[in-house]
């Protein structure tokens, strides 16, 4: 599907209209507290190619690392290297890779889509299990993000759109397909959603490949000033459906504070989700969270016209283990950023989001 997907690309860009090119250059600094630290030199060069009925993107990221750009698992009391699935420490290459490529045909209420593009259909803006067709992690400050391949189709009608998707899984050759339909009136936009996956979970002695459904509710309204939505989700595995309910609101406040809160109830997930045993099957899963109760926050502060402070965190309301991104960024002129973020958790050895060093990360970039 994906050589198809290049050819097809290929054969229609050169019929395209209003060229248009994006240049983005970033340097980092990494600074693992007492660990170690590296700096890397990120270029993104963005690709718009469209008319009326067609467009084609091309997003290609370069990442090149200087200095010994690896970091430790920090897992306390956790040793890795005896399981002998994962190294002690991780290592990051150099990257060259096209992170987003699609290819858009829409007329009249219809859209197709090709390619590797972002997939969203939660309205929560930090995490949501239903949104399994692309998680990005706001606490990952190393890696690039990189969207999967997918094939999407949606159909407008007035106030609603139906929308299917397909997309490719690289673990054992499965797949995922989803069913979204929305609708959306001067009161509410309402979404609902039905899904079918596989997932590969992972422990220490076995491999197995469990076949999910998934069924979800969205809900949201800005009639009463602030934005105000709530989720609910059930997962159908191996016969037994696990719940879950999300809900939450944002608002700007006098034009210069904004708080994103949003509230998630697991009720499967684990009292105490901190075990040896829990996080290596966590680490190998990439599960983001498997506790029950949990708090999001975000926040914008904007102090001036050019300086903003900004702060995201998670808090497991059962241990009261919590991890934090603290960011402040300073625009001295036009096309020139510069920021300093803070990734610190707090909690004790066996919580959730255990003690660990902070992370510090320093960036100035430009785009033209």
């Amino acid at each position: 599907m994906k050589k198809l997907l290049f050819l097809i690309l290929i054969f229609l860009s050169p019929f395209l209209f209003s060229f248009d090119l994006n240049f983005n250059y970033n340097y980092s600094y990494f600074y693992f507290y007492k660990i170690n630290y590296f700096s890397s030199h990120d270029l993104v060069i963005d690709v718009e190619n469209s008319n009326d009925f067609l467009k084609f993107f091309a997003q290609f990221d370069v990442r090149i690392y200087q200095g010994d750009s690896k970091y430790e698992i920090p897992y306390p009391d956790i040793d890795f290297s005896i399981i002998g699935v994962m190294p002690t420490y991780i290592y990051l290459s150099n990257q060259y890779k096209f992170t987003q490529l699609y290819l858009s045909l829409f007329n009249e209420g219809m859209n197709l889509k090709i390619g590797k593009f972002p997939v969203k259909s939660s309205f929560s803006e930090i995490y949501s299990p239903l949104d399994i067709f692309y998680f990005s992690s706001p606490f990952d400050l190393i890696t690039l993000k990189e969207f999967p391949s997918n094939f999407l189709f949606s159909f407008s009608k007035k106030d609603i759109t139906l929308s299917f998707v397909y997309q490719d899984n690289q673990d054992f050759f499965s797949s995922k397909e989803g069913l979204n339909l929305e609708y959306l009136n001067q009161f509410f936009n309402s979404r609902f959603f039905i899904s079918r996956y596989s997932q590969v979970r992972k422990n220490l002695l076995s491999i197995d490949s469990i076949e999910n459904y998934l069924f979800g509710l969205s809900l949201l309204t800005e009639h009463f000033g602030p934005a105000l939505w709530n989720e609910v989700l059930i997962l159908r595995s191996n016969g037994i459906n696990k719940f879950n309910l999300q809900f939450g609101w944002d608002y700007t406040f006098f034009e210069k504070f904004y708080i994103n809160q949003e509230f998630y109830i697991n009720f499967r997930g684990l009292k105490t989700p901190y075990s040896d045993i829990n996080i290596i099957n966590k680490y190998l899963n990439k599960d983001f969270l498997i506790g029950r109760y949990y708090m999001f926050l975000t926040s914008v502060f904007k102090v001036k016209e050019k300086i903003n402070i900004s702060l995201n965190s998670i808090l497991n309301l059962d241990d009261r283990s919590l991890i934090g991104v603290f960011n402040l960024s300073y625009n001295p002129i036009n096309n020139l950023l510069s920021s300093i973020s803070v990734v610190k958790t707090f909690g004790e050895s066996k919580d959730e989001f255990y003690r660990i060093p902070a992370v510090f990360l320093f960036q100035i970039g430009t785009k033209f």
